[in-house]
């Protein structure tokens, strides 16, 4: 159905037919955003919304990478395509694992990502704002020699775009780390407690040399809580942190499978899912009338 039709596509396994409601409003709300529905927009605060930001076309992205066959490497983009960040274009890249195939295949997703946003909104973004999977050092000096350039070179970032002289994007880009060490906690009188969902740390404990930020967007019952780290590894959109952490939380509230925040941005999430479902399931790019579903959750 999902490859040769294009048609979204869902089922209730029979064990499961004495689930409570509950399941089956999860289901329902699965076949809605399936077939191109939206169940809720998220308004931001007063400070975006009188921001250039508000007003400049944003394209939020997300990027993750993984070995396929033999020999091959994958890269899953993720890319919002409408003003309030909930509607989502996703596309599958397999290449060679070397490195000339790996920035050639990213850039084509790049190019295919902003001529779906055009085709949609009849503009290129202004604004392209990355998470990229990937938290450790080592991973962050590829990603910034690697691939970063490539946006930079599509997008017309720090010069002319080599795809289309129209485009000029300016860039954000974010590593998003959610296996941090790092724990925080809330003193109430004698006790402690972990933080409240959308706590932010963005000073005191933090590298002041750097542009990051930590952040709890769930609230944790049990156990102990790790917090997500944000670093923002390339910038030249001049976003101020604060709106930044705002996006970013009000991203996690749009992944369309889960009833509130989630760890991590949905366009993330989603980028993770399309990994997996792409792994176990296809065989085959997904019909054109899906890709901007989340036809994989």
């Amino acid at each position: 159905l999902t490859c040769q039709l294009g048609l979204p596509s869902q089922v209730v396994c029979t064990d499961n037919k004495g689930q409570n409601m509950s399941y089956y409003s999860n289901v329902l709300s699965q076949m809605i955003v399936k077939c191109g529905g939206q169940l809720f927009k998220i308004n931001f605060d007063s400070k975006f919304n009188e921001s250039r930001f508000n007003t400049s076309p944003i394209m939020i992205m997300a990027l993750d990478s993984s070995r396929a066959a033999l020999g091959k490497s994958k890269f899953i983009l993720t890319s919002s395509y409408d003003a309030h960040f909930a509607k989502y274009y996703t596309q599958t890249l397999i290449c060679d694992s070397n490195k000339e195939d790996k920035q050639a295949a990213l850039r084509q997703g790049v190019v295919n990502a902003v001529t779906y946003f055009k085709g949609k909104t009849n503009m290129f973004p202004k604004i392209v704002l990355v998470y990229r999977n990937g938290g450790n050092e080592k991973q962050k000096i590829r990603v910034f020699e690697e691939e970063i350039p490539q946006f930079k070179e599509v997008l017309g970032t720090e010069g002319e775009s080599s795809f289309d002289k129209e485009l000029k994007a300016q860039l954000c880009f974010v590593c998003v780390n959610n296996r941090t060490d790092m724990i925080f906690l809330d003193k109430q009188g004698s006790s402690y407690s972990n933080p409240a969902n959308g706590t932010v740390i963005d000073a005191e404990v933090t590298n002041p040399d750097f542009y990051e930020f930590y952040m709890q967007p769930q609230y944790v019952n049990q156990g102990i809580a790790h917090p997500i780290h944000f670093h923002v590894i390339y910038d030249n959109s001049g976003m101020p942190i604060d709106i930044l952490e705002n996006i970013t939380y009000k991203q996690t509230y749009y992944y369309w499978n889960w009833n509130g925040p989630i760890k991590v941005p949905a366009v993330l999430k989603y980028a993770e899912k399309e990994t997996e479902f792409y792994s176990k399931y296809l065989n085959m790019e997904p019909d054109s009338k899906i890709i901007g579903t989340p036809f994989y959750i």
